[in-house]
């Protein structure tokens, strides 16, 4: 049931992304894809409410940073990096991750 219930939703957010961008191309999807890798490793892999916490970190992060970088959007991306660099330097293992993980790591 789980396998199915995930495979209906990745068949609806692909449906969703072509109707976006009917035009497929070998880079389809990789802007989406890296910010959900970034995500995951912002909250911790081991944790799937830690990738949940941050791939609503990211998007909260872009948001604010689109809304308040005005024409210097480009470097949006750049300091996300540059966020996500300064949380794994804090916490290794992601925010969520536990005491005995972050030992490991």
């Amino acid at each position: 049931a789980g396998g199915l219930a995930s495979g209906i939703l990745a068949s609806a957010v692909g449906f969703i992304l072509v109707v976006e961008n009917p035009q497929v191309d070998p880079m389809f999807g990789l802007n989406i894809t890296i910010l959900a890798l970034v995500g995951i490793v912002i909250g911790g892999i081991s944790s799937l409410r830690g990738a949940a916490l941050g791939g609503f970190i990211v998007g909260f992060i872009l948001s604010i940073l689109n809304t308040f970088l005005g024409n210097a959007r480009v470097y949006a991306y750049s300091y996300l990096f540059l966020a996500v660099v300064i949380i794994l330097l804090v916490r290794p293992g992601g925010i969520l991750s536990k005491r005995n993980e972050m030992e490991r790591v």
